[in-house]
């Protein structure tokens, strides 16, 4: 009696770790989160739209939207791409990103600069520890007048199967870094 109950436990171990590995990374989303930079003056606010739907085959368009405001001057950027995500396991997927991205910082009082570039990224996306948890990590690579070399992280807890919860961290380097809380719908 000992040994089926045993192997009926083993047994229901791999069905559930066998079923959690079949659901992979979201790429069919909208999310809106609170977004804080620290950089070497001070901490700078505000909100970070991103969103990735999927088009066919593995590939998804993503965009990319934040806007940060310290004492009536503001810094916006956006970024909008193509993504291929290939699945390597299941649950998990190596993910890589190209596109426009665009720059906007006005000042107060003074007439807003932009800049505009390019931008590529790759990563890995898995849902490999839990159904309920996306960890994310990334490399990133913008050119533009000032081009620069960034790191995410990333982790999102599904809280229902289209709600989530979601925690991330931008590293540029020892003088800009860059966090983020928030919520996403997946549809």
């Amino acid at each position: 009696m000992k040994k089926l109950v045993v192997a009926t436990i083993a047994a229901a171990s791999l069905i559930s770790f066998t079923a959690a590995a079949e659901t992979g990374p979201s790429f069919d989303f909208a999310s809106l989160s609170y977004l804080t930079n620290d950089a070497t003056g001070g901490s700078v606010d505000g909100f970070k739209i991103d969103a990735n739907v999927s088009l066919m085959n593995g590939f998804f368009v993503e965009t990319d939207l934040r806007r940060v405001t310290k004492s009536g001057a503001s810094l916006s950027s956006g970024d909008l791409g193509l993504g291929y995500a290939y699945n390597m396991m299941p649950s998990t997927a190596l993910v890589a990103t190209a596109g426009l991205s665009h720059n906007r910082l006005s000042p107060k009082g003074v007439s807003s600069l932009t800049d505009s570039g390019q931008y590529a990224s790759i990563g890995v996306r898995s849902t490999i520890l839990s159904d309920n948890l996306e960890l994310g990590l990334r490399v990133n690579r913008h050119w533009m007048d000032v081009s620069e070399t960034s790191y995410t992280a990333s982790a999102r807890y599904f809280v229902m199967d289209n709600l989530s919860m979601e925690f991330g961290y931008d590293h540029v380097d020892s003088n800009f870094k860059a966090y983020n809380v928030g919520v996403a719908y997946h549809f």
